[in-house]
């Protein structure tokens, strides 16, 4: 079910049912189920009351956890499971995410090439009347005025500024994705990049 790079992004819903059986061995393990949950439903008491059932119940709690979670949360993605697991530091379960990148398209920000991603810089480096670049990329990414400054600012002997929003962004948001990368992109009409993503990234990675 390999996805062009302009689709959506994957819904742990849509996973395999082999996928979603290896994940829940994975949350077995030490309880991390149950952190999970606790993140994942941190604005729902009842289901956070129902991770306590699930404990004590004779099936198992980690299948139990992920009833609930397609049930309630038919939505969330694997972007997001991802990230949790990543704050709960169980890399066991996100390089194995990871490992799904074959079946499903989420390639991850941080997986690009340094060539790959000084050229999406000095794409978006470009000031040219008329064409958005890596300014407003950051203003619609949530950047304020004084950190879009900040970077604006950097030496250039040392880094360009459209490369250190790129070292940014894998430093503070390292579950971010080629999909959401797009999204921005063409919030910005920058669809030159879009173009570039999708012939020599997606396709030299054999996921169309």
């Amino acid at each position: 079910m390999s996805r062009n790079i302009d689709g959506n992004v994957v819904l742990v819903t849509e996973l395999k049912y082999k996928h979603l059986a290896d994940l829940v061995t994975l949350l077995e393990l030490r309880r991390s189920w149950y952190d999970l949950g606790k993140i994942i439903f941190h604005n729902d008491n009842e289901a956070k009351d129902d991770l306590d059932i699930f404990e004590n119940a004779s099936a198992s709690p980690a299948i139990r956890f992920m009833e609930s979670l397609v049930k309630r949360l038919p939505d969330i993605t694997i972007n997001k499971f991802y990230g949790i697991a990543l704050q709960l530091k169980r890399c066991d379960v996100t390089k194995y995410i990871e490992s799904l990148g074959k079946d499903y398209v989420f390639i991850l920000l941080s997986t690009l090439t340094s060539e790959q991603t000084c050229r999406i810089a000095k794409l978006l480096g470009r000031t040219v009347p008329g064409i958005h670049d890596w300014r407003m990329f950051a203003d619609n990414l949530g950047y304020t005025y004084q950190e879009i400054e900040s970077i604006r600012l950097t030496p250039r002997h040392i880094q360009r500024p459209s490369e250190c929003l790129f070292a940014l962004l894998r430093r503070k948001n390292p579950s971010m994705t080629i999909n959401d990368l797009v999204k921005y992109l063409k919030i910005i009409s920058r669809n030159d990049i879009v173009s570039y993503l999708n012939s020599n990234v997606l396709l030299c990675n054999n996921y169309n």
